[in-house]
């Protein structure tokens, strides 16, 4: 929704397009000054801040420093979008995801960013030769993967690890993702099942 700000002479003091950091933002406000974007409820920036940092996706959120630095989803968004500019193949096998599985990561992604875990950026983003989307968070000897497959039809899931320990979870609930993001962190000790 954009509310704009009318001059005296009734036209726009406002461009029409604000921009903002996905296509169901928000964007609202009665002024120049404040305007503020709201992306699904969890930061809120006036628009000045917006054009100070040169991109509204790079502003981090002042009143909550965990989720500042918790899962750089702006920055992730913008290595999917690399992603889809590469070649489809190489000589070793699919080097570009499927729109599905860049859709099915930032879903994910999003949910993890409402666990508010305080995750940090991904060890690393790539696709395997399958155009499998894998997405790798490490600390210490605990990983943990996300893998979203090319095919539609296949169901994600994220593998995570400790020394022999391992499993594959298929639950990609905020509720889930909050347990295993915690336990990467090292709020717990005990291996999740």
């Amino acid at each position: 929704m954009i509310i704009e700000n009318l001059t005296p002479t009734g036209a726009p003091a406002l461009p029409r397009y604000l921009g903002a950091t996905r296509y169901d933002d928000e964007i609202i406000g009665v002024g120049a000054d404040s305007i503020l974007i709201i992306d699904d409820s969890l930061q809120m920036i006036t628009y000045c801040q917006a054009l100070r940092s040169g991109s509204i996706a790079a502003i981090g959120i002042a009143a909550h420093p965990r989720r500042a630095n918790s899962l750089h989803y702006s920055e992730l968004l913008r290595q999917f979008a690399t992603l889809t500019r590469t070649p489809e193949h190489d000589d070793l096998g699919r080097i570009r995801p499927s729109i599905a599985a860049i859709e099915m990561a930032s879903e994910v992604a999003f949910r993890i960013l409402r666990t508010g875990s305080g995750v940090s950026m991904p060890a690393d983003v790539s696709v395997d030769r399958d155009g499998d989307l894998r997405i790798l968070w490490e600390d210490g000897d605990r990983t943990l993967e996300l893998v979203c497959p090319f095919e539609p039809a296949r169901r994600s899931y994220i593998y995570y690890s400790e020394g022999d320990q391992y499993y594959v979870a298929y639950d990609l609930s905020v509720y889930r993702l909050g347990r295993l993001f915690g336990w990467l962190a090292g709020r717990s000790s005990r291996f999740p099942r």
